[in-house]
């Protein structure tokens, strides 16, 4: 039928051409979908069956990848992808790298040592208006975070995220120092923000003081060195290592609040209250707080401020004297020991009493009207196991409701 509802009859050779080219058409349909079939990323086989989509954490690139891949080889410890058997590089410590990744890391001991020192230099002329930071650190570099290298006295160690390194204080001959490791096979940017988060650490031990240090929570500190390393790499023109840090869960959102307070207030202000500030943290709705700080006087030192029950919240006028705060009633301080959180991931952490805890932290906790130092022996999901300093007993907290 025409258009218009009458019969049309085709000739012969018009009959025929349509129907060749019908087939044409159904043809390359056929060839299309053919050319349509995925492939795995890793192995390039035909995708079939089950099959998995990652994400590059190099790239940002999501890939498919077949079940066999994703479940049966080992991952790259840098963009988390399987790596197809032969290009796999393994490092003393077992961690694995794919090719790709293998030529951009920096596994010479000696250029760690170099570059960590450039770093410091670079630190020192970026905020030369305001500090310096401490010269007196032995670096090396390591294959593996063995247990016995994250031990430290006192809890007084720190680790940066995915233990990419580590430092912490020594006390010879009445000499003070930091001892600070490196782990091979990092980025070279990712490498020198680790550097700037390792030195800020030291620069809280040799500026902080030790009251307040006691006093600040561990993820302020984080947070703290996590912004040093981000400011650092922006003065570097690194876009893609800042989107790294601020994305980074380890500080629990302390570098993004430190990060604001430094863009409202200023770098000054922000040194200024880790030496004297009256808080344990900042507080994104909250960021005033950082001109809270105790005044420059001898006769009211700020190491004064720590004896202070942790749990009291403080605030005082600018360029004024703290008055002295009253403890609260004993019935505001817990009478026990409870476990009151538990965050669990890739470096757990616990809360007790108000106070959180990394495993091998030692702190202070209110208890019963008294200051008890415990440390954190180890975490899991619903329990944590303590060991009181003051006798040695071992207890187990749980979670209420566990």
């Amino acid at each position: 039928m025409n258009p218009h509802g009458h019969a049309v009859k085709l000739t012969g050779w018009t009959a025929h051409w349509l129907a060749i080219m019908a087939f044409c058409v159904l043809l390359t349909g056929f060839q299309a979908n053919c050319l349509a079939v995925d492939y795995c990323s890793v192995c390039g086989k035909p995708l079939s069956g089950e099959f998995y989509f990652m994400t590059d954490m190099e790239t940002g690139q999501k890939e498919m990848v077949c079940s066999n891949c994703a479940t049966q080889l080992p991952r790259c410890y840098l963009c988390g992808m399987p790596i197809k058997k032969g290009d796999e590089v393994q490092l003393p410590d077992g961690r694995f790298l794919c090719a790709r990744d293998a030529r951009n890391v920096v596994l010479d001991p000696e250029t760690i040592l170099s570059t960590c020192q450039d770093v410091r230099e670079s630190l020192n002329r970026l905020f030369s208006r305001f500090t310096t930071f401490p010269s007196n650190v032995d670096v090396s570099a390591t294959d593996k975070m063995g247990e016995d290298d994250l031990l430290s006295p006192a809890g007084r160690g720190s680790a940066s995220p995915d233990l990419l390194g580590w430092i912490r204080p020594v006390f010879e001959n009445g000499r003070k120092w930091y001892k600070m490791s490196l782990m091979t096979g990092l980025p070279p940017s990712e490498l020198r923000e680790t550097c700037a988060h390792e030195l800020s650490h030291a620069w809280v031990g040799e500026n902080v003081p030790e009251q307040r240090h006691r006093h600040l929570e561990r993820d302020t500190e984080e947070g703290f060195c996590e912004m040093i390393g981000y400011l650092f790499m922006d003065s570097e023109g690194n876009e893609d290592e800042k989107r790294r840090v601020l994305a980074n869960l380890y500080t629990r959102g302390q570098v993004n609040v430190f990060v604001a307070a430094e863009q409202e207030y200023g770098i000054e202000s922000i040194f200024e209250w880790m030496q004297r500030g009256l808080a344990p943290r900042l507080d994104m709705d909250h960021l005033e707080e950082i001109n809270n700080v105790a005044p420059r006087n001898p006769a009211y030192p700020v190491e004064n401020l720590a004896t202070l029950p942790y749990s009291a919240k403080w605030t005082v006028e600018p360029a004024t004297i703290p008055k002295p705060v009253s403890p609260p009633s004993p019935a505001l301080i817990p009478s026990r020991l409870e476990l009151e959180g538990v965050i669990w991931g890739g470096t757990p952490s616990a809360i007790i009493n108000g106070r959180t805890f990394f495993v091998d932290d030692i702190q202070t906790v209110g208890l019963a009207g008294t200051n008890l130092a415990i440390r954190c022996e180890a975490i899991g999901p619903a329990t944590v196991k303590i060991r009181r300093m003051d006798t040695g007993v071992v207890e187990d907290l749980r979670l209420q409701g566990h």
